[in-house]
């Protein structure tokens, strides 16, 4: 795959084919030489996300010849500062003098804004050959240096973590990166055979395939006909769909015709030797997925490897998915009238993004000891612009973070995630909530205020040693804490939004929890909410559950459960108007929990 030359401690250069599966390879052994090279594992992920964006510019932008030339990257490391240099056979094109965040339906621009987000300096030179992007970046001194050093367990597990969360958030940009690409197109086109093979070899690029074929069940819906397959020149016959007189060979295609999951094939689960699939080669490993639109299948799509062993990861996996339902809808919108598909597609968009999104929520909510933590995010629309995360830090501490950003739908969604990024970035910055605030605020500034927008944030680190507990928070609603005794009381963090000007300072308050404590973080649509009779919830009702729930030390799920009948008795049969998010830490006195 890729060629090494290595200059002992300091350089690395490395070139690989124009394809995106060789970009990401070399993405990885970036990763490695840098983390060889002591950077902090911010800066690795930071380095490997930039070579991915300026790696795809390179495999993206290729036409003709170019595309049998090879992308070189070379990295250099001093002491105080790297520089990637990144050599293309494009045509080239002019670096915008600034980069915003690119309107959600636009089609390029969000990698040169992720590259200068990234970056102290980037600089594109075009050539006559060749073009060369240099980006650069000073390096940091890492604030938990001497704790890893001392902990080298808790560092391996910080490290991996960092990588998995990268990895997650990668694999969600890239979907959505396309997901914003394909719909955009969907407007374009009218669906025809060139828009499906243009999609199709791009999903073969994104995850690393060799090979792919796609049929549809034929009008009369007997048969199973190829639409499209990376292997013009193999003749696959139509399949039967009768089984009732065993027609047709033995096929996985025919197979997932039957079944609702993929069917796959590998060195443990071979082709039949009368599958026509098998025509394609001799070492195949992949799967078939059914195409499926409102319950009902128009076709299959088969994807794979020249390699038994080679299978494909979840993410590739839900890329296929994503991607492979998206053109089942578009196949069905050129068999039906344009007018009721468009409603069916729009409907599916908004089902996908919502299910990113609720896939960038936290996937386990931490228990340490007699500390619970649990959340509720509902949006009023299929998606919307709430979040909230729990970043545990170190062994004794946590950070609790809500916002909401004001709007609603993809572009909301979009900067929830933008935020959530930015949120993982910086995990050295958790047990200072006002620094976290401020340097939130400094990297969404231009963002947010190109596309008029704000977001309210509200950032809460609990130290479970200590007791201590520190609040910052930007134009958000006062944090709500209530102890053994029942008093309970309004943490107001005050600070202006984010998104307004970036030199804004934040303040922080703090607190000791008490005995018992009962912590709540909540968006405005939970106490904004209206009941039949117009009359806004408030934070009254709040406070008294959190009370009795401190003085009758009521479990995590018993607490959690009287807030959501509040919600039912408000909202009642009615769509909520905003979104609604709660999160709730609690501490439970119970004689057999454990301390901590």
């Amino acid at each position: 795959m890729s060629t090494v030359t290595n200059t002992p401690g300091r350089l690395v250069r490395l070139t690989c084919h124009c394809d995106l599966a060789a970009v990401r390879d070399v993405g990885r052994e970036v990763r490695t030489f840098l983390e060889q090279e002591g950077l902090t594992p911010t800066e690795v992920n930071a380095w490997e996300l930039i070579c991915a964006e300026a790696g795809n510019n390179a495999v993206e932008y290729a036409t003709g010849p170019a595309t049998r030339l090879p992308v070189e990257f070379v990295v250099d490391v001093t002491a105080t500062a790297v520089e990637l240099r990144v050599y293309d056979h494009t045509p080239g094109f002019d670096l915008p003098p600034e980069s915003t965040l690119p309107d959600p339906l636009d089609e390029g621009g969000r990698g040169v804004f992720l590259m200068r987000s990234l970056t102290d300096d980037i600089q594109y030179w075009r050539g006559q050959s060749h073009n060369c992007l240099i980006a650069r970046r000073q390096r940091q001194a890492d604030p938990l240096a001497a704790s890893r050093v001392s902990d080298s367990v808790e560092q391996s597990m910080l490290q991996a973590t960092l990588h998995t969360m990268t990895e997650e958030l990668a694999t969600s940009y890239e979907i959505l990166s396309a997901i914003f690409r394909f719909t955009e197109e969907l407007n374009q086109s009218a669906g025809d055979t060139a828009f499906i093979e243009r999609w199709l070899n791009e999903l073969q690029q994104i995850t690393g395939a060799d090979w792919y074929v796609l049929r549809l069940v034929d009008a009369s819906g007997t048969h199973l006909e190829v639409s499209q397959t990376s292997h013009s020149g193999v003749r696959l016959p139509p399949l039967p769909l009768d089984d009732s007189r065993n027609l047709g060979p033995a096929s996985v295609e025919r197979a997932v015709m039957r079944s609702p999951q993929d069917s796959w094939f590998d060195a443990n689960a071979p082709l039949a030797p009368d599958d026509p699939l098998s025509r394609l080669g001799t070492s195949l490993a992949g799967f078939s997925h059914p195409l499926t639109v409102a319950g009902e299948k128009v076709g299959v799509l088969t994807i794979g490897r020249y390699a038994l062993t080679h299978s494909f990861t979840a993410g590739q996996v839900n890329i296929i998915h994503t991607l492979a339902d998206f053109l089942g809808n578009q196949i069905r919108n050129a068999q039906f009238q344009a007018g009721k598909l468009k409603a069916q597609l729009l409907e599916r968009d908004y089902e996908v993004a919502s299910r990113i999104q609720k896939q960038l929520l936290p996937k386990a909510h931490p228990r340490r000891g007699r500390w619970g933590t649990l959340g509720f995010c509902e949006s009023a629309q299929r998606v919307g612009g709430d979040f909230y995360d729990i970043i545990e830090v170190g062994s004794r501490g946590l950070l609790l973070a809500i916002a909401d950003v004001m709007g609603k739908g993809l572009p909301a969604a979009l900067f929830a995630t933008v935020f959530r990024t930015l949120l993982h970035a910086r995990p050295d910055l958790a047990r200072s909530p006002s620094a976290f605030v401020e340097w939130l605020n400094q990297n969404l500034v231009a963002e947010l205020g190109g596309m008029d927008m704000i977001i309210t944030a509200q950032l809460a680190y609990v130290n479970f040693e200590s007791r201590e507990l520190r609040v910052a928070g930007a134009g958000h609603p006062p944090l709500i804490i209530a102890g053994r005794d029942g008093y309970s009381e309004e943490v107001l963090s005050s600070g202006p939004p984010l998104g307004i000007d970036e030199a804004l300072a934040f303040d922080e308050e703090k607190r000791t929890l008490p005995d018992g404590a009962r912590l709540l973080l909540y968006t405005d649509g939970v106490t904004e909410a209206t009941d039949a009779h117009g009359s806004q919830l408030g934070t009254t009702p709040l406070r008294h559950i959190l009370s009795a729930s401190a003085r009758e030390n009521h479990s995590l799920e018993q607490t959690v459960a009287q807030f959501a009948q509040l919600r039912g008795a408000t909202n009642g049969s009615r769509t909520a108007a905003d979104d609604q998010t709660l999160l709730l830490l609690l501490e439970d006195l119970s004689p057999t929990v454990a301390l901590p």
